[in-house]
């Protein structure tokens, strides 16, 4: 269903126009649209990985390429519970903020759990313009107010849903975002834009694997929507964008790499902070905590350790602190994805949570936690739960420093492998089927290397 003009001819590179174009009768909806353009696959990411490994990954919904894509994309679905009647008012979880298409994902699996757990949801997907079309940069484009018109397609798509999602049984007032990578990038910009604090159009965000897009002024100063919030990663975020730079094997490139690449204005002492805050030290990189092996070229661990910490787990720590700070009574949740840790070079790599997670999921967990936020506003199983659901582990609000719910395997934790690289944070475990495990670790993390990489990152924006 279009929730915009179809943005071509004049209303190329401009502001999504509303309403969309008036239409009677009846509509086929039994089928998406077309994905907005963008470019191909993900397989040049993957230089060096063995054949086997990298179509797993090419395999994931995450890393998927659109079947067809038009500039006529601004459409958005609805999927909902069968049988559903028009007045359920029943909570939105608003998805596909990702990088792709609004189809990317089977979300038949969300909606047949939720109704298990006897708090049923509606799941609504938009597309929104990439590439050139939705991120054209420069002096004139700002001048012209058409800068992040990604952005603006979103807030668009969220208006929709406030005005239409009552006619599908959805309730306009319960809305939570739910976004992955680009999607979670998204979902950031949102929350601290200037209409997150003048328009009410979603009331919780399950962020997942981004956030604020870029350390620095992004949050100077600070301020955002008061929802609830869910932000975590995966261990191995860095590990997918590190497998190019074959070339940067001694401690002086990997010096000029850092200062070519991301701080060109910061002093050779303060590059050599950095890089040694992520020493040449094979068993200090990631994948974390596989030792020897993983080394897919010279330095390769130590590079994927510096960007999954610039990109991922760098920003998800600050947000978190500067909410914790700023709003401290606001709650918020986080979490650590551990599984298919012995992944050959990729570990628990960027988006392998919803590679394993939710297409055919492992265990409910992350469905749990995602349903329980949009439902009740707090992921942790409710007292009332439905009757064969088992609990998820207790999940505690975040604190600085406090615990994150983590994702491992089973046989890591029973092993003493990657799940117990910090005993004294470890404070149970709910074994589920397939034998797979909920932990609790800190959120203490490679502490010191993190907050230079803030510093330096924060002093010198991108």
């Amino acid at each position: 269903m279009p929730f915009a003009h179809a943005p071509i001819g004049d209303l190329r590179l401009r502001r999504p126009v509303v309403p969309p174009p008036t239409t009677t009768g009846i509509i086929p909806a039994t089928a998406y649209g077309p994905a907005c353009v963008q470019k191909g696959g993900q397989a040049s990411s993957l230089q060096g990985i063995p054949p086997d490994v990298a179509d797993l990954v090419l395999a994931s919904p995450a890393y998927s390429v659109a079947v067809s894509d038009s500039e006529d994309c601004l459409t958005i679905n609805v999927d909902r519970p069968a049988g559903l009647a028009s007045n359920a008012s029943l909570p939105i979880i608003g998805g596909a903020f990702q990088t792709g298409d609004s189809e990317m994902y089977d979300h038949k699996a969300l909606i047949t759990r939720s109704v298990a757990l006897g708090s049923p949801v509606i799941h609504i997907a938009a597309n929104y313009r990439l590439a050139a079309y939705g991120f054209l940069a420069g002096k004139e484009v700002v001048e012209a107010g058409v800068a992040n018109l990604r952005l603006q397609d979103q807030r668009e798509a969220l208006r929709w849903v406030q005005k239409y999602a009552a006619s599908f049984g959805g309730d306009p007032t319960r809305v939570t975002l739910w976004g992955e990578s680009a999607g979670a990038i998204s979902i950031g910009c949102q929350m601290v834009s200037n209409t997150a604090t003048t328009e009410s159009n979603f009331h919780a965000a399950f962020i997942d694997s981004g956030g604020v897009p870029a350390l620095g002024s992004a949050l100077q100063p600070f301020k955002q929507a008061t929802i609830p919030i869910i932000h975590g990663d995966c261990e191995d975020e860095g590990t997918l964008f590190s497998t190019s730079q074959s070339n940067v094997t001694t401690n002086e490139l990997f010096n000029q790499y850092i200062k070519d690449v991301f701080l060109p204005e910061a002093s050779d002492a303060e590059i050599a902070s950095l890089a040694a805050a992520y020493p040449d030290d094979v068993t200090a990189g990631s994948p974390y905590y596989t030792g020897q092996l993983n080394e897919l070229y010279t330095n390769f661990k130590r590079i994927a350790a510096f960007q999954g910490d610039l990109r991922y787990h760098g920003p998800r720590r600050l947000l978190l602190n500067k909410i914790y700070d700023t709003l401290p009574r606001l709650p918020t949740w986080s979490f650590l994805y551990k599984r298919q840790k012995n992944l050959p070079f990729l570990g628990s790599f960027h988006a392998s949570d919803l590679a394993f997670e939710t297409q055919t999921p492992l265990d409910w967990s992350y469905y749990d936690s995602l349903v329980n936020l949009a439902v009740h506003l707090d992921p942790n199983t409710p007292a009332d739960r439905a009757p064969g659901v088992s609990p998820l582990i207790n999940w505690p609000q975040w604190t600085p420093g406090g615990q994150l719910l983590t994702f491992v395997d089973s046989e890591s934790f029973a092993t003493g492998g990657p799940a117990t690289e910090n005993p004294t944070g470890l404070v149970g475990m709910v074994a589920s089927t397939p034998p797979r495990g909920l932990i609790l670790t800190l959120d203490t993390f490679r502490v010191d290397a993190i907050n230079v990489l803030v510093g330096l990152f924060q002093k010198y924006p991108l």
